[in-house]
């Protein structure tokens, strides 16, 4: 079975818990994909995940499994201009508290 791409949209605490965990497991993926609007953020998961690539919103959203990981106030805006982005056979999975 080929190995599934993950995108995570939002780079923060839980990114990096997930990321981190997938690591400890030795999980295996075709690329891991993370997009934030704060570069420092995004440049501070590639210092502790350096395969992890950060790209656009529209990259990550196109991959086979994403995860949304925003604030609630910005989630449906923010779907609202990836919904063409995503796969129709991929996986989402919102990490939203609400």
């Amino acid at each position: 079975m080929k190995a599934k791409s993950i995108g995570f949209i939002g780079g923060g605490r839980i990114t990096k818990i997930l990321l981190q965990a997938f690591r400890n497991k030795n999980a295996k993926f075709s690329k891991e994909v993370v997009t934030d609007t704060n570069m420092e953020v995004a440049a501070n998961l590639k210092k502790t995940f350096p395969f992890v690539q950060v790209e656009t919103a529209s990259v990550a959203a196109s991959q086979d499994i994403v995860f949304i990981s925003l604030h609630p106030p910005v989630i449906m805006d923010t779907l609202e201009l990836l919904k063409s982005d995503f796969k129709s056979s991929a996986t989402v999975i919102s990490l939203a508290p609400k």
